[in-house]
């Protein structure tokens, strides 16, 4: 039976009303738990907001590392700008031992030619490194290569404990590493730097310098510089991006992240949704 038929006009409009008002509520608090169930860091993150030389901005970088997974520890790194094809992403499982993990990124290539998506599974005294290019919903394998590994190899997941160490006691740190781009082991150099005064979001700060390099066949690649705080955070961090240009990356609020690039948090899920171990 139709309710509203037996209703005067005047009182059936307001039913309407009612109705409609209530609907768009719902619509809009839907839309607010969406948007909420997507904003806010996850255990562990740290937000990053990248700029250029001349201080604009030029996109985001969030790491997370945390206690959990089938290995003891992960954590995940994701770079991106305003749109996802732009999203760089990487992921890595380590044990306490730091004899077994694993580790996954996709890097996407000029042009929208697709993304190289490198996979490293690390069992001590040897690592088995696979890349594939992925095209189009397409993946198709690219090389696979398998080496042993000599005592001062750091898997991912332990890059950062090595830049707290040399910060903290100023030796310096040589080892090697996976160069997932070329597929291959590289040398890798730490090294601590003389301590700079830095005025960060109003406060200064005595800041521990540590440069992090890797050589390739006599070259220098990726010069990187850590500056590190006295509680251990890493609140600034100088590099080049893949054009080689000078960038900054500024440990912030995810807020202000969020402000400049609202898609930031939706982003990282994505990215992490999309590329897995397997």
């Amino acid at each position: 039976m139709n309710v509203f038929a037996k209703m005067p006009p005047a009182a059936r409009q307001s039913a309407l009303g009612l109705i409609m008002l209530a609907l768009l509520l719902a619509g809009t608090a839907g839309a607010w738990v969406i948007v909420k169930t997507r904003s806010g860091p996850r255990p562990g993150e740290i937000w990053y907001l990248v700029t250029n030389a001349d201080g604009r901005p030029a996109g985001w970088k969030v790491i997370q590392r945390a206690e959990g997974g089938p290995l003891g520890l992960e954590g995940y790194e994701v770079v991106g700008g305003r749109l996802d094809e732009e999203t760089i992403c990487s992921r890595w499982q380590l044990d306490a031992q730091a004899s077994r993990g694993k580790y996954a990124s996709a890097v996407p290539l000029p042009g929208g030619q697709g993304v190289i998506v490198t996979r490293i599974d690390y069992r001590k005294p040897e690592v088995t490194i696979r890349q594939s290019l992925l095209n189009q919903g397409r993946e198709t394998r690219v090389g696979q290569v398998r080496a042993a590994v000599p005592a001062d190899y750091v898997p991912e997941g332990r890059l950062r404990d090595i830049i707290l160490q040399v910060a903290r006691t100023g030796d310096a740190f040589y080892g090697t590493m996976v160069l997932d781009e070329q597929a291959k082991l590289v040398n890798l150099a730490m090294e601590a730097q003389d301590r700079q005064a830095r005025a960060l979001a109003g406060q200064g700060l005595e800041l521990e310098v540590v440069t992090q390099t890797i050589l390739v066949e006599g070259l220098s690649l990726r010069p990187r510089r850590h500056y590190v705080a006295k509680d251990g955070t890493i609140p600034l961090i100088e590099d080049l991006d893949r054009d080689q240009v000078e960038r900054t990356l500024t440990l912030v609020p995810i807020e202000e992240v969020e402000r400049l690039y609202p898609t930031a948090p939706a982003q990282r899920a994505a990215a992490l949704d999309r590329y897995g171990w397997e």
